[in-house]
């Protein structure tokens, strides 16, 4: 995007939103693109895909909603993604190590870590890794907030700190099973 925006965007002025283009952008070989070809396939998909799936998506239409792609509106919204991460420093590291390097008296972390009992995040996360969270957090000097789902396990982990249950719906669960009630969990703490 920094060196590339105008060739970018303009990659975009050909490319309806439909399924057969959604279909054939998926099926094309990201290794056989040029980088901004490949940008612009990802950006298409994430914007067409049903719940912005990386893996096992789907073409997601809403009959209420005009198209997802309009030309007009990414360059508005990539002017504003620019604008809003301008005061933002980003960082790549594992949470440990993130909260170590940034605890504070006035830090606020927000840890969305895979939610206990499930698969399909393409991350190895235990609940050895669950346990240690919950060590780290208690013990630092600023204040987190976690969402995560509610399960015996996690209640338990998490036990000593403020939990609050949220009723939601999901609707990703499977493209076949449709929309599921469940019981999430609001933990917060912190000094």
């Amino acid at each position: 995007m920094r060196r590339h925006y105008e060739p970018f965007v303009d990659e975009f002025r050909w490319l309806p939103a439909s399924r057969s283009e959604f279909e054939r952008q998926r099926a094309l070989d990201p290794s056989a693109l040029t980088d901004i070809e490949r940008a612009v396939r990802f950006l298409y998909l994430q914007r067409l895909a049903f719940g912005g799936r990386v893996e096992g998506r789907t073409f997601g239409v809403r009959r209420d909603q005009s198209s997802r792609i309009q030309l007009p509106r990414l360059r508005a919204e990539l002017k504003a993604l620019r604008d809003r991460l301008a005061p933002v420093t980003i960082e790549q590291l594992p949470w440990s190590d993130c909260i170590r390097r940034y605890d504070s008296p006035g830090a606020l972390f927000y840890l969305d870590p895979p939610y206990d009992e499930t698969e399909g995040y393409g991350v190895s996360f235990s609940r050895a890794d669950y346990v240690a969270m919950a060590e780290q957090l208690a013990g630092i000097r600023g204040r987190f907030m976690i969402s995560i789902n509610a399960t015996p396990f996690v209640r338990e982990t998490f036990a000593r700190f403020e939990i609050m249950e949220i009723e939601t719906t999901w609707t990703l669960a499977s493209a076949t099973a449709g929309a599921q009630r469940v019981t999430e969990l609001i933990i917060t703490g912190g000094s």
